[in-house]
């Protein structure tokens, strides 16, 4: 009997190390997306969400192509449940209803100070800013597991504040859990929970510091489109 608890206990400590050990640290692993970001100066992505309203029970799709420029030109094109082309920097925000030829202009600042619950979650940043360490940082990531082409980040954010480790999601708290990509370092797949709401991010199709021109990030519009400043 005592052979076999120490056989137990043997196999239990081999498990939770062979689960909790990985190839790299935390903070080296921070390190190396911090320079690869540094070396990044455009990116786009074909960019795909799942939001599902619990206490709702409504969901929906957006299907959407991203653009970002450093430091801060954002252009997204979204396909699905609505076609809009969306343009935006530090000052403005230009989001064209295509099928209804209507542009809605925000002021970037006033917009987030509103809280406007408008644009996809992909933009969300009142700085304009943009990186996988920033996001890392502010949610306060940890390494949790480590797969074959995945490192697994994880962590329950509430209030700017790092909540415990707890199997249940308080009030206004969100757990995160981000798979990045081993090879690229980018962010594959962003699982955001609440009790509100659970919204799924698929992030595909990478690509960076490719050329580009100024007038993508510019609004077509005719005699005919109808502008709208949102005060």
């Amino acid at each position: 009997m005592k052979k076999i608890k120490k056989n137990f206990k043997f196999f239990l400590i081999f498990f939770l190390t062979l689960n909790f050990s990985f190839s790299i640290e935390l903070k080296d692993l921070i390190e190396k997306i911090k320079q690869k970001e540094s070396q990044i100066n455009s990116i786009k992505a074909n960019y795909s969400q799942i939001i599902n309203f619990v206490d709702l029970n409504e969901v929906y799709e957006i299907k959407a192509d991203f653009l970002y420029v450093r430091p801060d030109k954002v252009k997204i094109e979204l396909y699905s449940p609505i076609r809009q082309i969306i343009v935006a920097d530090s000052n403005v925000i230009y989001v064209k209803d295509i099928l209804n030829d209507i542009i809605y202009k925000f002021n970037s600042k006033r917009y987030f100070e509103k809280e406007h619950n408008y644009l996809p979650l992909i933009f969300s940043k009142k700085n304009m800013k943009y990186t996988v360490v920033d996001f890392i940082k502010k949610t306060g990531l940890k390494l949790v597991a480590e797969e074959e082409k995945y490192y697994v980040l994880s962590t329950k954010y509430s209030n700017k504040l790092h909540s415990k480790n707890r199997s249940t999601l308080l009030p206004k708290e969100t757990k995160f859990v981000m798979w990045l990509d081993k090879d690229t370092l980018f962010p594959r797949k962003i699982s955001m929970v609440s009790e509100k709401y659970i919204v799924e991010t698929d992030l595909q199709n990478y690509e960076v510091n490719f050329e580009y021109l100024e007038s993508e990030f510019e609004i077509e519009k005719s005699t005919n489109t109808k502008i709208i400043e949102i005060k």
